[in-house]
């Protein structure tokens, strides 16, 4: 059993709270940034990002309402715009991304698997980071548990599993498989169905033991999850089999 006493806060400037998630969310645009600057151009990159930040906030946001609290669009909706209480869903956040990133791809002419693809590495260590920042903000705790390395989390009874940081172990473990398939050459699309497959298989898997509603034993983010498993796994195994193949040439 190991106590742990959350802290959100990485400084205060005045009464400016510096906050782990804003940093998080900071270092993966500027992640996504330099990919797609070394991809498309400094220009493409500085013009898309503007995008990107406000689709995987907007879509982060109303997703999170959507899936998980759609009441608060009656009883409060004024909740939705106070992002600093927190709340962002990733699928959410994915599902806005794809469709502006689809609309900007095609508004400026550039092919819309290729930038995907681009993107997915950067945003598979931002999906880490922001884990990180959870577990520093004590929240998405695990279930109750006895291992020798759970935690104590301030306002949650029992001693519980650190999912948060079970979330970030797989999204690192996400990005260097991306990376080292990146370098490879697979068909325009190969790495968006591969992040999608295996991010769809890992949260999957890992949601059983996050602390969450339920509804016949599985979680919002596992019916999610399972939805891009099969999607993926779908064009996995019809439109790239010969990536497959070459995975581990």
């Amino acid at each position: 059993m190991i106590p742990y006493q959350p802290s959100p806060i990485i400084f205060t400037i005045g009464p400016l709270a510096i906050r782990y998630y804003s940093i998080a969310y900071l270092i993966g645009f500027v992640l996504a940034y330099f990919w797609l600057a070394k991809r498309f151009g400094k220009e493409t990159a500085e013009d898309s990002l503007f995008w990107i930040v406000l689709a995987t906030i907007i879509g982060g946001r109303l997703g999170e309402f959507v899936f998980y609290s759609p009441i608060t669009f009656w009883t409060d909706p004024l909740e939705i715009l106070k992002i600093w209480h927190g709340g962002m869903s990733f699928h959410g956040g994915l599902i806005a991304l794809v469709l502006v990133t689809f609309w900007y791809c095609r508004k400026h002419k550039i092919k819309f698997l290729d930038f995907a693809d681009t993107l997915v590495v950067p945003g598979a260590l931002a999906l880490g980071l922001g884990r990180i920042a959870n577990f520093l903000n004590g929240e998405l705790v695990g279930t109750v548990t006895n291992l020798p390395w759970c935690m104590n989390f301030p306002g949650y009874i029992g001693c519980r599993h650190p999912s948060q940081l079970y979330e970030a172990a797989y999204s690192f473990l996400l990005a260097g498989i991306l990376y080292w398939q990146y370098r490879k050459k697979h068909e325009a699309g190969f790495m968006l169905a591969l992040f999608v497959t295996l991010y769809g298989l890992f949260r999957f898997i890992e949601n059983f033991v996050r602390d969450e509603p339920r509804i016949l034993g599985l979680s919002m983010g596992q019916v999610l999850s399972l939805i891009m498993l099969i999607i993926g796994a779908y064009f996995l195994s019809t439109k790239y089999k010969k990536s497959v193949s070459r995975m581990f040439a």
